[in-house]
């Protein structure tokens, strides 16, 4: 299964692989677990483990593939050259706060597209001739 990269913090749940294929100069780190990457023309294998980082180029398609369940910085090269300085707590911090910002955004949209929803359905069901309630012999019943 493959995913394309959502967020700049990304959980890779082991055996699953990362696309990157935008032709942009990244970076890699890894905060948690144990990744392979291989890239489009090149024979090298990388294996990065938390801790690690790793830079490439982007010209082609990389694959980065969880051999243990891992947490990831992926960056481009225009993104780390102002977060430059800021130790890995820190980038890590700042990653966190862009995926929140992201997920708080796909919820307001979803909360937002519920409320279109519901206010649709009210307007046909306003619509409708209501049938009356409290009419045969159920209702007769229920007051006796």
């Amino acid at each position: 299964m493959s995913h394309t990269l959502p967020h700049l913090l990304t959980d890779l749940p082991r055996d699953q692989t990362l696309r990157i294929a935008d032709g942009q100069a990244h970076v890699i780190a890894v905060f948690e677990g144990q990744v392979w990457l291989t890239q489009d023309g090149d024979l090298r294998d990388v294996f990065l483990e938390a801790g690690d980082s790793f830079s490439f180029d982007g010209r082609g398609l990389t694959l980065v593939q969880a051999l243990r369940d891992a947490r990831l910085l992926v960056s481009d090269r225009v993104a780390l050259d102002r977060a430059q300085g800021l130790d890995a707590d820190s980038l890590h911090r700042q990653a966190r706060v862009l995926r929140d910002a992201a997920i708080a955004a796909l919820v307001r949209r979803g909360w937002s597209r519920a409320g279109s929803a519901l206010r649709r359905a009210a307007a046909a069901l306003s619509h409708r001739p209501l049938r009356p309630s409290g009419t045969g012999a159920a209702a007769s019943h229920a007051f006796n």
